[in-house]
């Protein structure tokens, strides 16, 4: 994996993902940065404006929130509900610590999150230095997918790819083939987008495919975007092969877009983005196996 980069006390990074710019302001002391990791370096942009805003900061120490819960991974974390507000809380497993607290406007505009700084200093070593502050995962994304959602984009466990300056993008689950198709694109010379997330948005150029900095085995990163003409159902194969359009593949897409069903007006955006790129963009399967000759292959497409 990539090494991590950090953000110092006082400091304010913006980046700007699926056309939507994310603000992360540190208010943590200056000592002890706060540390993202390095995949979102190249997605780095000017300051003014952002579309969230998201600040950093410690307090000695959290309470549980009092609220409706609304979804519990029964791993880590959980989601909650308190009036307009969407609360994310995440516990360390073996101890059962509360250690980060977000906070979150309905519109996913403004977000607060807390680290606990008892809790954070127990779950260091004994007999270390205190450790730099970090996002815990998967909050980045819990906290990503609904804005870019609300604001009209899409994201996907996909691999994207730039064909004939075209963007194609392979959905699929893990084990699908997403780093494997990744990798024989690449070594044709295929530019690529990413190797496991995909955004796709609406614009005035229509639907586009956008690089993100959530990168998969191969450790593919590109802030690039580039126009979608296809989207493809990976099927593994003993040869490659083009399936026909059908809008009908449209759940099997769905099913491997990240949609937190807990937040219905985010769930019900999602759903009406692929209302519209059924309707726009080209679905198909796409057979693939361990052999060359997909970009040529893919050239029908896109």
């Amino acid at each position: 994996m990539l090494p991590d980069f950090s953000i110092g006390g006082g400091e304010t990074r913006t980046f700007a993902i699926g056309d939507t710019r994310f603000a992360f302001r540190c208010e943590l002391e200056s000592t002890r940065p706060l540390r993202l990791p390095r995949s979102f370096e190249p997605f780095i942009v000017s300051e003014e404006p952002s579309d969230i805003e998201i600040r950093v900061s410690s307090v000695p120490r959290l309470g549980e929130t009092q609220g409706s819960l609304v979804y519990d991974s029964k791993l880590h974390w959980r989601a909650l509900r308190v009036g307009e507000s969407t609360i994310f809380e995440f516990f360390h497993p073996p101890t059962a610590l509360l250690y980060c607290q977000t906070r979150i406007d309905e519109n996913f505009s403004q977000a607060e999150v807390l680290l606990s700084e008892t809790a954070w200093s127990r779950l260091a070593p004994q007999d270390s230095e205190p450790r730099d502050w970090e996002i815990p995962y998967p909050l980045d994304q819990l906290l990503l997918v609904p804005a870019l959602a609300l604001r009209g984009a899409v994201l996907l466990h996909a691999c994207g790819a730039v064909v004939s300056n075209r963007g194609l993008v392979f959905a699929g689950h893990s084990g699908d083939g997403k780093t494997t198709l990744a990798g024989l694109l690449a070594s044709e010379g295929t530019p690529l987008l990413s190797d496991e997330r995909i955004a796709i948005r609406k614009t005035e150029r229509g639907f586009v495919a956008f690089g993100t900095p959530w990168p998969g085995e191969g450790n593919v990163v590109s802030n690039a975007s580039s126009p979608l003409s296809g989207m493809f159902v990976l099927r593994k194969a003993t040869h490659h092969a083009l399936g026909g359009t059908s809008p009908s593949l449209a759940a099997d897409l769905l099913a491997r877009a990240i949609v937190p069903y807990y937040l219905p007006d985010v769930a019900t955006r999602i759903l009406g983005i692929f209302s519209e790129l059924a309707s726009e963009v080209p679905f198909r399967e796409l057979h693939f196996a361990r052999s060359s000759g997909i970009t040529s292959l893919l050239r029908e497409a896109a």
